[in-house]
């Protein structure tokens, strides 16, 4: 990627093929490709990020093509993740900007500054232990359910590394929101916009995003919802906004 404009180019319109980027297996994700759009198009000028649960480094590394001042910290309890991801990085021409690190964000507190981040990011775990079927597999387990931590935990640690105006952004289960809402407020990431996600036109939803910032004040902005067709898993294509 030669330029801002570029990254602009996959994410509008959200395509995995304009981009390097390895999985183990894992499927591709069209919530966290929208998640990074989400983020891209209304968090201001965020200088230091957090991806919490970064798995192989995706959200990270689109934001950072997308936005050349960013430098991001990109952390998985999963070491074999974080070696993916810095491979990603370093494929795609950012590994100069973003620090992978193995960390397990219960301790993230412990390890970073309190009160130093302008954005945290995740898009983690959606489904708790005993709901759904558990992958056999371990990577895709603990990448898939709460194995390992909680909605709470994750809403917790940004509360503490964010800075005053801060901003949070995840995407979740719709059915999980109003369980996201409450942690969020109770550790002052007041919920300022949301926007659901649907697979297909006239169907439930299948996801929302969030964005909250801490110590925010004002309104919650319910954007349209996005209506997506999934053609393949190397392309994701948005038909409505």
């Amino acid at each position: 990627m030669d330029s801002e404009a570029d990254a602009r180019q996959i994410l509008s319109p959200i395509t995995f093929a304009s981009f390097s980027y390895r999985s183990m297996g894992l499927p591709v994700s069209q919530e966290a490709l929208f998640l990074s759009r989400f983020a891209f198009d209304h968090v201001r000028n965020p200088k230091l990020a957090l991806d919490m649960g970064c798995g192989c480094g995706l959200l990270a590394i689109i934001l950072s093509l997308a936005l050349p001042s960013i430098r991001f910290h990109a952390i998985d309890i999963q070491a074999q993740l974080i070696e993916m991801a810095r491979a990603n990085c370093i494929d795609n021409g950012v590994g100069n900007r973003i620090i992978g690190s193995v960390t397990d964000i219960r301790q993230l507190h412990e390890i970073h500054t309190p009160n130093s981040f302008d954005l945290v990011i995740s898009n983690p775990p959606f489904r708790k232990v005993r709901t759904g079927r558990i992958s056999p597999d371990a990577i895709k387990s603990i990448a898939c359910h709460e194995i390992s931590v909680t909605m709470s935990d994750y809403v917790y640690e940004a509360s503490i590394v964010l800075r005053s105006g801060g901003t949070f952004a995840t995407v979740i289960l719709p059915e999980r929101l109003l369980e996201l809402i409450d942690y969020m407020n109770r550790r002052r990431l007041t919920p300022t916009m949301i926007q659901f996600i649907h697979h297909r036109r006239n169907d439930q939803a299948n996801a929302v995003m969030v964005l909250g910032r801490k110590n925010g004040r004002g309104t919650l902005d319910v954007l349209w919802p996005k209506v997506v067709q999934r053609e393949s898993i190397d392309s994701i294509q948005q038909i409505e906004s």
